[in-house]
């Protein structure tokens, strides 16, 4: 698996150099939960927008009766 780079990860790196194997392995995990956590917001962002737009649907149904 290709490590994509994750900005918040890579920034706190820039001031934890010289710890080696072990920087190398927080860098895997913190990379995994940050990708994770983004992938959280998405998930919620759209089923945000889903609900929303259910919710129209609702009313626009409520109003033509």
């Amino acid at each position: 698996m290709i490590e994509r780079p994750t900005p918040e990860t890579d920034e706190l790196l820039s001031f934890r150099e010289g710890f080696g194997a072990t920087n190398y392995e927080w860098a895997l995990h913190s990379r995994r939960l940050e990708r994770e956590r983004d992938e959280a917001r998405e998930k919620a962002e759209r089923y945000r927008l889903e609900a929303n737009a259910m919710m129209l649907q609702r009313d626009e149904a409520i109003s033509k009766l």
